[in-house]
């Protein structure tokens, strides 16, 4: 709605085309939220902190995307899904030391928005089973 203010349109225009948008259900905050968070788990997983800032920058109140938040994660095991992804890149990490790897790994799911105990948790997981066993992570 900022934007449209900037763009020289009146405060009360803009708030009953809002109110009107809303009232036929083409406005629907909640439900953008929920979709996003589906979308975004399905193609680019991310943890909390990312989606939450993601949908803080498109516009989204804070309190609907804690509530989509947390029920999009109800049932979702957040090691599990870092543990994947990592997988997914493990020949990126297989031909260097542990130190870097494990780095390399944290810095990963923490620009994904993972918290630290969950990333390093499943960068040591990943990093085990990538040097005890270079064929098959899943």
């Amino acid at each position: 709605m900022g934007k449209l203010i900037g763009r020289g349109f009146a405060q009360s225009v803009v708030d009953e085309a809002a109110a009107s948008l809303e009232r036929v259900g083409l406005i629907d905050d909640a439900d953008f939220a929920a979709r996003f968070i589906q979308d975004r788990m399905r193609l680019r997983p991310s943890g909390h902190a990312a989606l939450r800032r993601d949908l803080r920058r498109r516009g989204v109140e804070p309190d609907l995307i804690e509530a989509a938040l947390e029920e999009a994660f109800e049932d979702v095991d957040l090691e599990a899904v870092a543990f994947r992804l990592l997988c997914g890149r493990r020949s990126r990490y297989l031909h260097v030391g542990r130190a870097k790897a494990l780095n390399r790994m944290y810095g990963f799911l923490g620009r994904r928005g993972f918290p630290s105990d969950v990333a390093r948790s499943a960068a040591s997981r990943a990093f085990d089973e990538m040097s005890g066993d270079t064929t098959d992570l899943d």
